[in-house]
């Protein structure tokens, strides 16, 4: 009996304490109607208040119920269980509560509401429904790695790194030894994107991994790894003819050279003057319909249209696709052969240009960007990739 007048008088205190805790707190009171609250069980939300923005997604409810209680959070469906606390103590008095709610994903919305419901001895009590706003989840990130992409076989072992970032950070690749790939600099985003370009030792394993950091304001900010693979490189093709420093005559010269049975050959030829510049000009061969195929016998041959004065050129083997543009490049290129020719009858012609043949031009040479990284020469002012494909 004592018992029972000791919990009646702890219902009358709790009972008297809402009133207060919603003026001072914001609080909202679940309870029974008045005529029979000393006999029923109430709980008290005192945080988040209703409708308050929050400083975080991992969000926790707080208030007061009687001792012995469980308190239960949910969606607002009632379907999903959010969170669940038991209320410390058996003796029924009013006793403080919080329940850690499952932090809330990053996209979720940020208008959210909850049920809080709580049952005491047995009796459940209605579900209180709270809302409350989430701050906005974390801004997607520029940052990014296009270049190359998880699993590819890049086309040569000069790699293009390159992808998006914030405007004025910095990007650093290094290997997976934590050293900067040779040949990459640190480089600085602008207008969302940044690129730089690394050289692998032609003995390097084919399988690579680069981590690449995005370092804004002093800190690194974002990181991504990027496994890939090498291509396994053949042998250079040679080139056997002309020879270093032979002085030819004539309008046409025939190049011809060594390599892999089967290879397609990509030959730059440009003014040995202008190796520094990058030209637009462009010769075509006598036959453009004619690919330059390395035969059965490991040789491979093919006529340009010059005109006069010092050229060098150098070849490499690449794997042509059905529309005979380059797919992959197979071989380092060559070494470099310089050689001069002198016309026949000399022509008037400004010195180091080259003769195009009509209605041929750049947009009938193939591979230029692909093959250009790989030659030791800077600039090509013709690089002949015959257009059909290699056919077996």
């Amino acid at each position: 009996m004592k018992d029972v007048v000791k919990n009646r008088f702890a219902w009358r205190r709790m009972l008297a304490l809402p009133a207060a805790a919603a003026l001072a707190l914001g609080g909202l009171l679940i309870s029974a109607p008045a005529a029979s609250a000393a006999e029923t069980p109430a709980i008290i939300i005192t945080s988040p208040l209703p409708g308050g923005t929050l400083q975080s997604r991992t969000v926790t409810i707080s208030g007061v119920a009687n001792a012995g209680a469980s308190v239960v959070v949910t969606s607002a469906d009632g379907l999903t269980e959010l969170g669940r606390t038991e209320v410390p103590g058996t003796d029924g008095a009013a006793t403080p509560f919080s329940v850690e709610l499952t932090p809330y994903a990053d996209d979720a919305p940020t208008a959210q509401s909850v049920l809080v419901t709580a049952t005491y001895d047995g009796t459940p009590l209605p579900p209180l429904p709270l809302d409350f706003v989430l701050p906005a989840g974390p801004q997607d990130s520029a940052f990014d790695v296009l270049s190359p992409m998880p699993g590819e076989t890049v086309l040569a072992r000069t790699v293009v790194f390159a992808g998006t970032g914030d405007d004025g950070a910095t990007v650093t690749v290094v290997d997976g030894e934590g050293q900067p790939v040779a040949g990459t600099a640190p480089v600085v985003v602008a207008d969302g994107q940044w690129i730089t370009v690394g050289t692998y030792d032609p003995d390097a394993p084919t399988a690579q991994s680069v981590t690449v950091t995005q370092v804004l304001e002093g800190a690194p900010d974002e990181e991504k790894t990027v496994e890939f693979a090498l291509p396994v490189l053949l042998p250079a093709p040679v080139i056997t003819a002309p020879t270093a420093g032979q002085a030819l005559t004539g309008s046409t010269v025939t190049f011809t050279g060594t390599g892999t049975p089967g290879t397609n050959v990509l030959l730059a030829v440009l003014p040995t003057a202008s190796l520094q510049e990058l030209s637009a000009q462009a010769a075509e061969p006598a036959d453009p319909e004619d690919p330059i195929v390395v035969d059965a016998a490991g040789t491979w041959s093919v006529t340009v249209e010059l005109l006069p004065g010092d050229w060098t050129a150098a070849a490499v083997l690449v794997q042509l696709d059905e529309n005979g543009q380059v797919a992959n490049i197979l071989s380092d290129p060559s070494a470099e052969v310089q050689f001069t020719l002198t016309p026949a009858v000399a022509p008037v012609v400004p010195a180091n240009t080259v003769k195009t043949l009509a209605n041929t031009g750049p947009k009938d040479v193939g591979g230029f960007a692909v093959a250009g990284v790989l030659f030791t020469v800077a600039g090509a002012a013709l690089m002949v990739a015959r257009r059909r494909r290699v056919t077996s």
